[in-house]
């Protein structure tokens, strides 16, 4: 009889962590307009877990605005030198065009610099 009642007092007090814990859990719609959700044991329990998803919210939407911006600048710095690599070729054109030796020549010309197109071949100098 003694272990019945032991029993019997077990499920007791079973049954009444069930329905304290129910009390506890249990959220009403006037609780969250009011917001004494945010004074209640539930929330209170599970304040770090709220803090750190809170935390990990704010770095990742940190390191997404970080990753969209570098990559804006990539592209931004891929078209410049694309256009740099333009500029270049179309200014080493200009370059060889205006080296070669008949366009020195018109140019001499027509400065009148007074320089003439020597008949003679360049010799070598030795070091002896």
């Amino acid at each position: 009889m003694k272990l019945w009642r032991k029993k019997y007092k077990e499920l007791e007090s079973i049954e009444e962590e069930k329905k304290k814990y129910k009390e506890e859990s249990s959220i009403s719609f006037k609780e969250i307009i009011d917001g004494s959700i945010l004074i209640g044991p539930l929330f209170r329990k599970q304040m770090l877990v709220i803090v750190l998803i809170f935390i990990l919210c704010l770095v990742y939407i940190t390191l997404r605005n970080y990753a969209e911006e570098s990559y804006n600048m990539r592209l931004k710095l891929s078209k410049e030198v694309k256009d740099l690599r333009y500029e270049s070729i179309s200014v080493d054109a200009d370059l060889m065009f205006i080296g070669k030796q008949s366009e020195v020549k018109k140019r001499v010309q027509k400065e009148s610099l007074g320089l003439k197109v020597s008949k003679e071949p360049p010799i070598k100098i030795y070091k002896e």
